[in-house]
């Protein structure tokens, strides 16, 4: 078909047109893969690679890509893949307007709509208002006949119960759209990190290579982080403990980690790797002035270490694997996918540690038992603190934090109502002796009782005060049956087996003889 003059030109300048556009856009970039992600309390260390087109002249040449908003550029450590032809001379950042990434224009369409809904049932609540001020108003209209007023009345009930019933079930839909656009509205600041914002990196080139070039990057990121969270469950009669350790991660970079290496650490590194330097001490006679001595302690910079902590390659694994750095622990979850916005739940560790239960009283104080578990382990542990989920024969005490640092550790696990114990005062008595009574005495006699009410035996540690004597002048006579397994200069303590439903009771008796004269304080006791 043979086009007309018309045609043929119309078609050589779109074609010039699409030459020209093709020309000033230059190769489009791929969209930088995030590799691995080291997750921290607060932080994370990103790992990025991606294709980018490589502009300028002959002379000069340039990369440009870009970094999320909750990015620290001043982490930013950019290389090119070996036998590249290119070699990075320096790099600039900007800050510019960040781009409307897929995920968080649904969400502002989605926020959009559900804000317009909300104005139309506003419109309708707005209409039911002005009838329920209608029918109001016609309550005070006068009528000429009872006729007119009984219908009149029939007029407005009817209708005032028919408006504020359509009232009434407006409002659970209002409520429900202001909850559906505040969570919408929280999830867009998860996800977009409450900012709009990018920051735009220009990497300065030498050399010779291809037009396209491979960039490997990392940097620090904010606005994610991680949280441990812990299940501690006590099992007196297995004598051991099972401990659950899920890991709750977040991110808000505005964009989704697609089956990306996940590591997390047990520790934020800390920014100064050097110890603090102190004064010398030294002793001399005082000069007349004090001259000041002002040292300023080394600092390093802590992007080296997370960047060796991540330059090594970790596989795919079926289960997490720690690694100890230098100052904290490093696991690897494998290949997961992190959505920007919601927190995820990942699994780090079920196992089971063996522990030796006892029950500690201190009867002149409380007459509850606490269960504790001496937890001795064949390797050291790093636990970071996090809420724990304490729980015992699978009854559910409550949460409160949970650490553990080592490989020996104690973990108490609350009270049990069933074993118990009290202290019973059998008598107290002061007097006088010596020839001219020139001291004077005083005595407690206590009778200690635990009870153990469960079907198994349980291992009891009592524990009372010692008393201190704090003046040679007073003379302190301690008689115990049975004496103590263990003692301190502060405490007593007994250590026993306990069979169950068995009572064992114990006695203390203490003789103090003092000075006569001395303003004697005797304690709490």
């Amino acid at each position: 078909m043979k086009l007309s003059r018309f045609e043929t030109l119309t078609t050589r300048v779109t074609l010039l047109g699409l030459g020209l556009l093709w020309l000033f856009a230059g190769p489009q970039a791929a969209a930088a893969a995030v590799q691995e992600v080291t997750l921290f309390p607060h932080s994370a260390l990103i790992v990025e690679t991606a294709k980018y087109a490589v502009q300028g002249s002959a002379d000069a040449h340039q990369a440009v890509f870009t970094l999320p908003a909750q990015a620290d550029p001043e982490t930013l450590v950019t290389k090119t893949t070996p036998g590249a032809g290119w070699r990075i001379e320096d790099q600039s950042w900007r800050q510019i307007n960040r781009q409307d990434e897929e995920g968080i224009r649904v969400l502002k369409a989605k926020i959009a709509k559900l804000k317009e809904e909300r104005g139309f049932l506003q419109a309708s609540q707005q209409g039911i208002d002005t009838q329920i001020q209608f029918w109001q108003n016609q309550a005070k209209a006068k009528t000429k006949t009872l006729a007119e007023a009984v219908n009149l009345a029939a007029a407005i009930g009817k209708n005032s119960r028919r408006v504020f019933q359509e009232k009434v079930q407006l409002e659970p839909q209002m409520e429900k759209i202001d909850r559906e656009i505040a969570l919408a509205q929280e999830e867009l600041k998860r996800a977009a990190g409450s900012q709009e914002t990018a920051w735009e990196v220009t990497v300065l080139l030498g050399g010779r290579g291809p037009a396209e070039l491979s960039l490997n990057y990392s940097y620090v990121l904010n606005g994610c982080g991680w949280l441990p969270l812990y299940r501690i469950e006590a099992r007196p009669r297995e004598q051991r403990i099972f401990l659950a350790w899920d890991a709750e991660v977040w991110q808000s970079s505005g964009t989704d980690w697609i089956e990306t290496r996940v590591n997390i650490a047990t520790l934020q590194p800390p920014r100064s790797l050097t110890p603090p330097e102190f004064r010398p001490w030294i002793i001399q006679p005082r000069p007349t002035y004090r001259p000041m001595v002002q040292r300023k302690a080394a600092r390093a910079d802590a992007l080296q270490l997370l960047e060796e902590a991540t330059n090594e390659a970790v596989g795919v694994m079926a289960a997490p694997v720690p690694e100890t750095k230098s100052t904290f622990t490093l696991w690897s979850l494998g290949k997961r996918t992190i959505p920007a916005g919601p927190k995820r739940k990942f699994s780090i560790r079920e196992e089971f540690w063996p522990a030796a239960f006892t029950y500690l009283l201190r009867p002149s104080v409380s007459n509850q038992a606490f269960v504790r578990a001496e937890v001795t382990l064949a390797e050291p542990r790093d636990i970071p603190s996090g809420s724990g989920q304490f729980v015992i024969d699978g009854a559910v005490l409550g949460k409160r934090e949970f650490a553990f640092s080592g490989r020996e550790g104690e973990i108490y696990f609350g009270v049990d109502p069933l074993v118990s114990a009290r202290a019973e005062l059998l008598q107290r008595q002061s007097g006088e002796k010596g020839f001219i009574a020139d001291r004077r005495t005083q005595i407690w006699d206590w009778r200690l009782e635990v009870q153990n009410d469960r079907t198994i035996p349980v291992r009891i540690r009592l524990e009372e005060p010692n008393p201190q004597v704090r003046d040679e002048r007073i003379r302190f006579k301690t008689v115990l049956d049975p004496d103590t397994t263990e003692k301190n200069p502060e405490t007593l303590i007994w250590s026993f087996e306990l069979p169950a439903g068995a009572k064992k009771s114990l006695q203390t008796t203490y003789q103090l003889d003092a000075p006569k004269d001395m303003n004697l304080d005797t304690g709490w006791r």
